[in-house]
């Protein structure tokens, strides 16, 4: 089940398509904005010690699949988090940015594979419309994932630091500590809107 958007929900301002593609696109301009004074790509928001704790685990396991992986049953997923390079992404099938982050992530599962990193995308801010389900179907058809992908909650955006901007990614190392962030800024060109694969390698590779 998509969570309850409560705060950008369409559905009070009427049927109108007009009045609903301008309401979903003011969301998105303002979901990609930061706050001001940042002109950077990557806002850093995680300062100081951040850590891939057991309730962060615990939680991620509870949370329904919209991509599974062989080790994935219903209701509840088994994903390898410890001991391993742990890359945890918030992404929304409206978000332009995050096509590209998914092809960047497809391109680092493919090469370093699944024995000691595990990739999970979670979805947040989803429902605008009536046409979500059709538009995360159309998400998940383009960009093929090769990895888990989730469908999140607001605690999930609460635990992972209060998310509030999308894609936002985290990379864990093998002992569960934040070694990277990435959050789409205000300001950014084409190719800042997202890391891109080249970038993560030199990130990730060092940790495994």
């Amino acid at each position: 089940v998509i969570p309850d958007m409560k705060n950008y929900s369409l559905k009070t301002f009427g049927t109108s398509a007009l009045i609903r593609g301008l309401l979903l696109l003011a969301f998105v301009l303002t979901s990609l904005a930061t706050t001001s004074g940042v002109s950077i790509a990557a806002a850093k928001a995680y300062e100081g010690s951040f850590e891939l704790r057991e309730e962060l685990k615990n939680h991620l396991h509870t949370l329904d699949a919209l991509v599974t992986q062989d080790d994935i049953t219903n209701g509840g997923t088994n994903i390898p988090l410890d001991d391993r390079v742990v890359v945890v992404t918030f992404f929304a099938s409206w978000c332009p940015p995050c096509l590209k982050e998914f092809a960047a992530l497809n391109a680092i599962q493919n090469k370093l594979g699944e024995d000691k990193l595990t990739i999970v995308a979670v979805n947040v801010f989803e429902e605008f419309d009536n046409n979500d389900e059709a538009r995360m179907a159309n998400f998940l058809q383009t960009t093929q994932p090769e990895f888990l992908v989730l469908e999140g909650t607001d605690l999930s955006r609460e635990l992972f630091g209060n998310i509030r901007r999308i894609p936002t990614l985290l990379v864990f190392d093998q002992s569960g500590d934040l070694a990277f962030d990435f959050i789409h800024a205000q300001g950014a060109s084409a190719e800042e809107q997202t890391v891109d694969d080249e970038e993560l390698l030199n990130v990730i590779q060092p940790l495994i």
